[in-house]
């Protein structure tokens, strides 16, 4: 009696699972492990088998179709070596689709996944395959395995390119481009090496691009201008975007250069120690942050550290443009460490800082260039090293709206008029 009590609990139990597992279909051949009324021939009986059901097809060996339409009703499950070789349309219209990170997807047929499908890159042949057989489809590509790109492509137009962790680098070299690029999730780590481009469209939904994208370090020692200015050229090729910096120092051997209207700069704020905020600190002498003459550029929450090595740390023309929550540091040599440039013009500066080893602050452009409707809103001077706080040869209507300043403001009149300061604090 006990016996017989155990064993009805067990089935009672049991029931569920076996119910569960009883509706899978699974497509085998004759000599697979399955051999009971679940097993079909061909993938093609198994899916027409289904109807309206609800169910999972389990495909445990290659299969061969030339025309085939998976329902959304379907679950797609690929165990041991299963795969699909399509010769003609394969349409996919169900999202569930589960499989290892190898190749599932084979043959010259074309394939249309459902719309908002997430897919593996390491379900294709390789990564140009992928993005051939997803050009039409609304879907997430996981990069799931690094690849070198050996021809160019252009990702679908309603393509997100999705890193689900590092290590899977796509590799492109000089003279290969992937380009159509409209939205790519990753974390702060890299993604592409090699010395080909990569470029967006102008209805990017990419909200940060990260220079660490490219390989940058931020050790203070590296030289990061290369990735920094892929970075930007990726922002560029979207007419307009946000380059983010993390909280490290990065170091930079050649110039960074705003090549484009609406590009965005963007450190994590100014950094006070090594340990806080985000540094761009100069390992060549001569090289800073060029602002080109574009519209609406803006460079921001960041420490600009000279190293002592001479030079400009700004140069600056853009207009409507923006310098916001910065730190000049360091500068050295005998120039200025932000230097205005013909075209800056119609502007508004926020929150500038100026500390010690800058020969001169803020220089203004010598005629016949000029520098006009231009304001500065909280202004911090420590004394310099030889130059000027301010110098404005050839300027006018310029603001300065609240500006602490320890050092001498050489304004030539020649050539300047309408300077205006607005709560002036000197110790000169």
């Amino acid at each position: 009696m006990r016996l017989f009590k155990i064993l009805t609990i067990f089935i009672l139990f049991a029931l569920p699972t076996l119910a569960q597992f009883q509706s899978d279909i699974i497509v085998t051949s004759p000599n697979a492990i399955w051999t009971d009324s679940r097993a079909y021939a061909t993938l093609n009986d198994a899916i027409a088998s289904v109807g309206a059901n609800e169910r999972t097809v389990t495909i445990v060996s290659p299969q061969v179709v030339s025309t085939l339409t998976v329902p959304s009703n379907v679950t797609l499950r690929f165990e041991r070596n299963g795969s699909i070789t399509n010769s003609g349309q394969l349409t996919i219209n169900t999202k569930n689709i589960e499989a290892p990170n190898r190749q599932i997807f084979t043959g010259s047929g074309n394939i249309d996944f459902a719309s908002g499908s997430v897919v593996k890159s390491g379900w294709f042949q390789n990564f140009e395959s992928a993005l051939a057989l997803t050009s039409n489809d609304t879907v997430t590509l996981i990069v799931s395995k690094p690849q070198t790109i050996t021809a160019s492509f252009a990702v679908g137009s309603n393509v997100t390119l999705k890193w689900e962790s590092p290590g899977n680098i796509l590799t492109f070299n000089s003279g290969i481009t992937i380009s159509n690029i409209k939205s790519i999730e990753a974390g702060i780590y890299q993604i592409f090496a090699g010395s080909g481009t990569a470029s967006s469209i102008s209805n990017s939904r990419i909200s940060d691009i990260y220079p660490e994208w490219w390989g940058a370090i931020g050790d203070g020692t590296t030289d990061d201008s290369g990735a920094i200015n892929r970075a930007i050229s990726l922002a560029k090729s979207a007419h307009g975007g946000r380059v983010s910096l993390s909280s490290k120092i990065y170091g930079i051997s050649s110039n960074i250069t705003l090549t484009n209207d609406a590009i965005t700069l963007k450190g994590n704020g100014i950094a006070y120690s090594t340990t806080d905020g985000t540094t761009i600190k100069r390992l060549s002498a001569g090289v800073g942050i060029v602002g080109g003459s574009y519209l609406g550029i803006i460079l921001r929450d960041m420490t600009l550290d000279g190293n002592s090595l001479g030079g400009n740390l700004v140069k600056w023309s853009g207009q409507y443009s923006s310098l916001n929550n910065l730190m000049f540091r360091g500068q050295g040599g005998t120039d200025y460490a932000l230097q205005f440039i013909n075209g800056s013009n119609v502007s508004n500066h926020y929150n500038l800082s100026f500390w010690q080893g800058n020969y001169g602050n803020i220089a203004g452009p010598a005629d016949p260039d000029f520098l006009y409707y231009t304001n500065f809103y909280g202004i911090v001077m420590a004394g310099t090293s030889g130059g000027s706080g301010i110098y404005l040869p050839s300027a006018a209507n310029i603001h300065f709206y609240g500006a602490y300043i320890e050092s001498p403001i050489l304004i030539t009149s020649a050539y300047t008029t309408s300077i205006y300061f607005d709560g002036l604090s000197t110790e000169l």
